[in-house]
């Protein structure tokens, strides 16, 4: 049977032991998180040419993770930060900028990115850590951070994926089921 991939260890971050790869771009960068000196993750990107890159954390973090990386090589994640109380935020990160922090939806304590497309739209969920619901958001630079809301009946969704045309699929459930049905939601023309 003939090989249809090259395996590659993508490496871990000084001090670490190990590492995951979460996103991957249409141009082979990789988004994951790498355990550090001292046994917390940091949000890493590792390109080709350059090899892994701590992306930090947010400011006062001590722990990051990204999951989501688009072709411009703009990242998302998520990372705690000073006075949090171990909750995270959700970030996205640019070679220019650095990580920024998303915020969260109004009400909400959290949040957490897991995707990104071409455009730097980012996707994920935010809550109320002390009994809240989760609600999916989409991000944009010139919008903020938006509810995109869930079916009829249901209490709970978060976001999965967004397409470079700003389609986003995502979960619905309630809170004493599982994960019950799928939706997608699409821009307004």
């Amino acid at each position: 049977m003939p090989e249809y991939y090259v395996v590659a260890d993508l490496g871990v971050l000084p001090g670490g032991g190990s590492s995951n790869g979460d996103g991957i771009s249409d141009n082979g960068q990789v988004a994951g998180a790498s355990q550090v000196a001292g046994g917390k993750d940091h949000a890493f990107l590792w390109t080709p040419a350059a090899g892994l890159r701590d992306l930090g954390t947010l400011p006062g973090g001590s722990a990051s993770g990204a999951s989501g990386i688009s072709v411009c090589g703009l990242v998302a994640g998520q990372s705690d930060l000073a006075g949090s109380a171990g909750n995270t935020h959700a970030f996205v990160w640019s070679n220019a900028g650095g990580m920024l922090d998303l915020g969260t939806l109004p009400g909400d304590d959290g949040s957490s990115a897991v995707a990104i497309n071409a455009c730097g739209q980012v996707v994920g969920s935010s809550s109320l850590s002390a009994g809240g619901h989760l609600h999916a958001f989409l991000w944009d630079k010139a919008a903020g951070m938006i509810n995109i809301g869930a079916l009829p009946g249901f209490t709970d969704a978060g976001a999965h994926d967004i397409s470079n045309l700003g389609q986003v699929v995502a979960y619905c459930a309630r809170p004493v089921c599982p994960i019950e049905a799928s939706y997608g939601a699409v821009p307004r023309a």
